[in-house]
């Protein structure tokens, strides 16, 4: 093998390693995006969920709401709601969505 064969698999190897990492950037930057329009989706649906169920909780700020929630949530009666509602959903298979609300019977 001579110089310039070893020469030309050099930089047909260090082509490939920049396609390479080329092809792991994008799919980094893909990963991330997906990611990201997840969690848009997720926020989007939860501020629905909100405006449409308890447009009262509208007027409130972030930090209004994270106190609130966070009340609620260490309220025991909450938490058992909670339990039970995500048990019935590994039981059944089903989105509480597809359940009736038992605050008030209707359906949620």
């Amino acid at each position: 093998m001579t110089i310039e064969e070893k020469d030309e698999k050099v930089l047909q190897a260090e082509e490939r390693l920049k396609r390479a990492k080329s092809e792991l950037h994008k799919a980094k930057l893909d990963a991330k995006a997906k990611a990201r329009r997840e969690l848009d989706h997720l926020k989007f649906t939860m501020g629905g969920i909100v405006v449409k169920y308890f447009p009262e909780c509208s007027g409130f700020s972030e930090l209004e709401m994270c106190r609130i929630l966070g009340c609620a949530f260490k309220n025991p009666d909450v938490g058992n709601l909670i339990k039970r509602i995500v048990a019935e959903r590994k039981y059944t298979g089903t989105q509480s969505s597809d359940h009736k609300r038992e605050d008030d019977g209707t359906e949620a």
